[in-house]
């Protein structure tokens, strides 16, 4: 008797323990509609008036070209954490990137404003999934800083660091490529998380600390 008392008391013990666990958090998903803005600059050939020539004659001129398209994304999961450089799993875990920060990083094409310098994220993407994957390297990541702020690219090319074809890329099954993201942040303000799946475009799905 004494032992099927004991018995049952350990039973309830261990029904009231896992009654008391915190709930196991569900993933959510949702689809993001976003407005993606594409910076770049072309070299272009155009006529010019020449005055003192009295003709016009073509020129080579460098111009600024911003188009903008607009994307779908699916986002889901509860974000994956991990120390900079470590590999983290995002888009439903068919998308592996490792981050590593890259402070102070040198512009291919322009420099900074006073006062701020150039960081730079190099990215190693692969395809681990049975599916194509594609995105936006500049869409999809932001850093958060010591200025309590989140940074967003500022679409320039970092020195000797493809920044994939404007932000894009395109992997097929078991494909990688690697890349930067440039980021322009004051004196003084160093990064403390690079996230990938930045608030204004979709759920956080990855945070390097």
């Amino acid at each position: 008797m004494r032992l099927k008392v004991a018995v049952l008391g350990v039973g309830v013990a261990l029904a009231m323990a896992i009654a008391a666990q915190p709930a196991a958090a569900t993933l959510t998903c949702h689809t993001a509609h976003i407005r993606i803005r594409h910076v770049r600059h072309e070299w272009r050939r155009v006529l010019r008036h020449v005055r003192h020539r009295r003709k016009r004659v073509r020129v080579r001129i460098r111009v600024r070209v911003v188009r903008w398209h607009v994307r779908s994304l699916l986002r889901c999961g509860l974000p994956e954490t991990g120390p900079v450089g470590s590999t983290l799993f995002v888009e439903n875990g068919t998308l592996a990137v490792s981050a590593n920060v890259v402070d102070p990083a040198e512009g291919a094409l322009a420099a900074p404003e006073s006062g701020k310098r150039f960081v730079a994220v190099s990215l190693t993407l692969s395809d681990v999934g049975g599916e194509p994957v594609s995105g936006n390297a500049n869409v999809d990541f932001a850093v958060l800083a010591t200025d309590h702020q989140t940074h967003l690219p500022v679409f320039e090319e970092v020195a000797g660091c493809t920044n994939f074809a404007f932000g894009d890329f395109i992997l097929a099954a078991g494909e990688t490529a690697a890349g930067c993201v440039m980021f322009e942040l004051p004196y003084g303000v160093d990064v403390t998380q690079v996230r990938f799946g930045p608030a204004e475009y979709g759920t956080l799905q990855a945070v390097w600390r």
